[in-house]
């Protein structure tokens, strides 16, 4: 064993590691080409995966407007989330609208309807 450490030199372990040392610039180039170009291809499916997931917020929105119009807190929970995931002033004019028609009676209504404990205590 000491034999075989006394023929490696200083030069042969720097050789040895800027063989390792290049072999991993190697590695790290390829994988970040590969990942360019992986992220160049997905581009454009990407893109029509958050088109069809604002067409899907948008149209959940539009089916709670006409189908159920009273459960404001889903409502406006979805709203909330349609603006947040970067949707435009296209439902701004029909959440308006909304609060407008359904708002006031809506509060109004939830402000008459007794509470669960106040039930409970009248039991």
């Amino acid at each position: 064993m000491n034999q075989v450490l006394q023929l490696i030199t200083l030069g042969d372990i720097f050789s040895a590691l800027s063989f390792v040392a290049a072999v991993a610039g190697a590695v790290k180039a390829i994988s970040a080409a590969t990942r360019r170009h992986v992220e160049k291809a997905m581009k454009p499916v990407t893109e029509e995966i958050k088109r069809v997931d604002m067409h899907a917020r948008r149209l959940e929105l539009l089916l709670l407007l006409n189908n159920q119009p009273a459960k404001a807190d889903v409502i406006e929970q979805c709203y909330d989330e349609y603006k947040a995931a970067g949707g435009n002033s296209y439902m701004d004019s029909a959440i308006k609208e909304w609060r407008e028609l359904y708002e006031r009676d809506i509060i109004r209504e939830r402000l008459l309807r007794p509470s669960g404990a106040e039930l409970k205590m009248e039991n």
